[in-house]
Order: structure tokens, then sequence, then C-alpha cells
């Protein structure tokens, strides 16, 4: 699958940041071949998964036209940065609403542009399924995330509530 950059992504050379010069980002669709590569980033968002659980549910993903999961990657094709979402149709406006329900940079790799890229794609997505919002729910352990999602347009709104079984 072509690497595509995503359009909050705007430089074709490295950008820099102060003296240090960060690589390029590019965002594709994630395969199960990039389970095992996704088992560390699960880890660090606080969900321990294997590579046979990620594959299976990228797999099902894949099928459902309401879901979309894409990583992060170097010039090499290294993954450091992965996001998942998913198109909810709602009741009560009878219009889609996109979640955010995954967003994780490698902690080496903070700092380069991984997560505006993988919003960028998001966004894309988003507004090509006829979603009229996006929204990112979180647990509020990921408080680096919650400074980014400012910086790209997400605006904090309401209340979570969650209830394990």
């Amino acid at each position: 699958m072509p690497l595509s950059r995503s359009r909050t992504h705007h430089s074709s050379h490295p950008e820099r940041e102060g003296d240090r010069t960060r690589p390029p980002v590019w965002v594709r669709s994630a395969h199960p071949m990039d389970a095992v590569a996704l088992v560390p980033l699960c880890g660090q968002l606080g969900h321990a998964s294997d590579a046979d659980q990620i594959a299976a549910r990228l797999i099902a993903d894949a099928g459902n036209p309401d879901y979309a999961n894409w990583v992060a990657v170097d010039a090499d094709g290294v993954i450091f940065g992965y996001a998942c979402g998913h198109l909810v149709r709602m009741f009560s406006t009878g219009v889609p609403t996109a979640l955010l329900t995954a967003l994780v940079t490698d902690g080496q790799a903070r700092g380069r542009g991984v997560g505006r890229s993988l919003i960028g794609a998001f966004d894309d997505w988003a507004e090509s399924c006829g979603a009229n919002e996006a929204v990112y729910n979180s647990d509020g352990r990921g408080h680096g995330t919650h400074r980014s999602l400012d910086a790209y347009g997400f605006a904090r709104d309401g209340q979570r509530f969650a209830k394990i079984y």
C-alpha cells in the first residue's frame, strides 16, 4: 500500500526543531502484519495485548467500513505511532460522529509530528465518511496527548462516564 502524508504534515523535507532535524512521517493503513510492532504501542496505552489479538482486531476492523486503523512510519517502514477511528451514527442527529478510539506515539518518537500526522489521517477519513464531529475519549492518563489534542482543534466537552464489566 502506498504511503501518504496526511494533510496536517505539509513538508516534503525533514523539519527543523531547534538544531534537531526530524525525519518525515508517513501514515498508512494498519495491517495484520503490523501486529508485532503494535504490541509495545498498545502497552504504552496501558492495554496489554499480544500480536495474535491485535492481528485479529485488525482483520475484523478491515471488514467493517465504520472502522479505520493507521500506523505512522519512518522512511525505513519502522512503526512508531498508531491511531484507530470508529464511526458511530448518532440516533439524536442521524449524522455520524467519528471517535478517535486510540492514539499513541512511541515514547522515543514524541515531538516528531507523529500525532499530528495520525490525527490528519483520522480527520481526512472522518470527513470523507460524512462525520459532523470528532470525539476523543480519554481515560485521563495521557496528559501529553491532551495538550496535543487541544492544539489540533479538539476542545474539552462534557465528561466521560465508564462502567467496567
